[in-house]
């Protein structure tokens, strides 16, 4: 599963680095890759990954005025 993925099932849409959607949402997600890098080697392989994301949530209104929607 991608990190757009992950975001965009949080119900609102995501985009990587800038926001170019025809008409922006009341709320959406950018994200930028910081960091890719292997975390574990071994025999000169590399055997696990592991990134590290910048997740930006952009919202017009008061978004901690919203309602939780998990409860």
């Amino acid at each position: 599963m991608s990190i757009q993925e992950i975001l965009e099932s949080a119900g609102l849409p995501a985009q990587r680095g800038v926001y170019t959607g025809r008409d922006k949402p009341d709320a959406y997600y950018t994200f930028l890759r910081l960091l890719g890098t292997p975390a574990v080697n071994a025999d000169d392989e590399e055997k696990e990954r592991r990134e590290m994301y910048r997740v930006t949530l952009f919202h017009k209104g008061d978004f901690e005025a919203q309602p939780d929607s998990s409860e």
